[in-house]
């Protein structure tokens, strides 16, 4: 791996955070095996990314500058419509640019939200309505998982890490088409899991809006009965 800036403390520290995460099947033990070989194999350029601000600065210009597909998750209960404008604009715009006749600058975005707080609902409305009529998928699940991903192009991926606060606050950020390749197949088997409603914003229009916006709702509803159910078991 070459990177100057590279900081093998910080990385044996996600490593291990990784192989938890193997342990606790959120990653299947096949393509980690992959993964680990990718990663000793020169052709990966890998850094350490230290910060909330540096982390969605470079998840922010790695949207922007996408031109193909995006696979990105959200899988932490902290919302993001808020606290993260820079990074969801540049995510509306990936698919649905104003300052280009609204036309996208990727052709696919697959986008794995987990149900997991009421206030994530709104984000996902708002991304909808912000999306509706754009190439964008909205997977909503009810699966846990100890990181996040964002993988553009087949080129570039970020394995995120949230802190306490549920605040992503580091990435590995790695170049590589092949262990890109290799961590989409990990995020399209995520998208199988658990999966409790999938929002194809390309067949939303004026007219069915609302229906599709009172399926977010009926999701979360669902969510919320599954854990009172659970809760009483």
């Amino acid at each position: 791996m070459a990177d100057s800036t590279f900081d093998e403390k910080h990385w044996d520290d996600r490593f291990d955070a990784l192989e938890n995460a193997v342990r606790e099947r959120s990653i299947p033990s096949a393509s980690w095996g992959v993964i680990v070989d990718i990663l000793q194999n020169a052709r990966v350029v890998a850094s350490y990314i230290h910060g909330t601000d540096d982390t969605f600065a470079a998840l922010t210009e790695c949207t922007k500058r996408a031109r193909r597909t995006l696979r990105v998750t959200r899988l932490a209960p902290r919302s993001l419509a808020v606290s993260n404008v820079p990074y969801m604009n540049a995510v509306y715009q990936s698919v649905k640019d104003p300052a280009n006749d609204n036309k996208p600058h990727v052709h696919e975005y697959l986008r794995l939200v987990a149900i997991n707080n009421k206030d994530k609902k709104q984000d996902v409305i708002e991304t909808i309505l912000h999306c509706y009529g754009a190439p964008m998928d909205i997977y909503l699940t009810l699966a846990e998982y100890g990181f996040e991903l964002l993988l553009a192009d087949t080129q570039e991926a970020f394995i995120m890490f949230s802190d306490e606060h549920d605040t992503i606050s580091s990435a590995l950020y790695l170049r590589g088409t092949d262990l890109a390749s290799e961590l989409e197949k990990v995020f399209d088997n995520m998208l199988t899991r658990s999966i409790v409603d999938v929002i194809n914003c390309s067949e939303i229009n004026d007219d069915n809006i609302s229906g599709y916006l009172q399926r977010v709702s009926a999701a979360w509803d669902t969510a919320a009965e599954r854990t009172t159910a659970n809760s009483r078991l």
